[in-house]
């Protein structure tokens, strides 16, 4: 079964009761009345989509919200929207539901649009099954596309634009762990690159399962990697328990820098801190080296 195919079963076995339908969408910015203004806000892009909900599909009460801190409730809905695809759900009782898919691989958008009146026509309703099974197979293929375009192909983290927007969206009170894998490149020139990338992925497997799911791990490059907290103060004790179990573990260590952020500070400051204390923990283990 297609992805899409999927999608279309998942839509149309809305169970009886309040219809909600979660699908993801990556579709606010590719629906946008504006495509030249892909910075839209979404609020504004939310606004488009129910108003072509009440006048394309005369639905009586349209509900919009986006996963997050914020709910938008059900609100007036005044800007353009051009025609989309939709599909049309008949309940029990005669109620007809129809539904819009739009979506976003950042961003999940439920859109419920519900109309009291006469069942369309079957053939109504297949046409309108139709058309979005087109549209889910475009925008599934987009989705994957961009899915790849932000994983790293050695480890299967994120790359460097996901490890950015982790640095980039830091919160407060949330913190950064930076880590670098101590002595990679000579392990990497004794041993070859083909090993060398076999250690990263098997670090990388390390970090995936150490951290907490709500953690975000990305790759900065080469042998550096970075880890976005969301709990206040975890990021020290986090750093510090997985160094110590990596180490532990014999065949190589790792060093790593963490900072908190505090209401007065940007992102960038604490990427900083984190950076910096990296590197002085790693001039440190080289002065003992030396000194050994």
């Amino acid at each position: 079964m297609t992805a899409s195919m999927q999608h279309r079963s998942r839509i149309r076995d809305v169970p009886r009761g309040e219809r909600t339908v979660h699908v993801p969408l990556d579709a606010v910015r590719i629906l946008s009345t504006d495509p030249c203004r892909p910075d839209r806000p979404v609020s504004d892009q939310l606004d488009s989509i129910g108003d072509w909900c009440r006048s394309v599909l005369g639905a009586d009460r349209v509900w919009a919200s986006v996963d997050g801190p914020h709910t938008i409730p059900e609100a007036p809905w005044t800007a353009p929207m051009h025609e989309h695809p939709a599909t049309v759900l008949e309940g029990a009782d005669g109620t007809e539901w129809t539904v819009l898919r739009i979506g976003s691989a950042s961003l999940t958008l439920h859109v419920v649009a519900h109309r009291v009146g006469p069942p369309r026509s079957s053939l109504l309703a297949e046409l309108a099954a139709q058309r979005l099974e087109r549209t889910l197979t475009w925008s599934d293929a987009l989705i994957d596309a961009q899915a790849a375009a932000e994983i790293d192909p050695l480890t299967g983290l994120g790359n460097r634009r996901v490890a950015d927007r982790i640095i980039a969206t830091v919160p407060v009170g949330g913190g950064l762990i930076v880590l670098d894998l101590d002595d990679f490149k000579e392990t990497n020139d004794r041993c070859g690159h083909a090993a060398g990338d076999a250690f990263l992925r098997y670090f990388a497997q390390f970090l995936v399962s150490f951290t907490r799911s709500d953690d975000r791990v990305a790759r900065l490059g080469g042998d550096e990697f970075v880890i976005g907290i969301t709990d206040t103060g975890d990021a020290g004790r986090l750093s510090r328990r997985l160094v110590t179990e990596w180490n532990r573990r014999g065949g190589g260590t790792v060093s790593a820098g963490s900072a908190v952020r505090a209401p007065d500070d940007s992102p960038h400051d604490v990427f900083e801190r984190a950076d910096a204390e990296l590197y002085r923990i790693k001039r440190a283990r080289r002065g003992q080296d030396l000194d050994a």
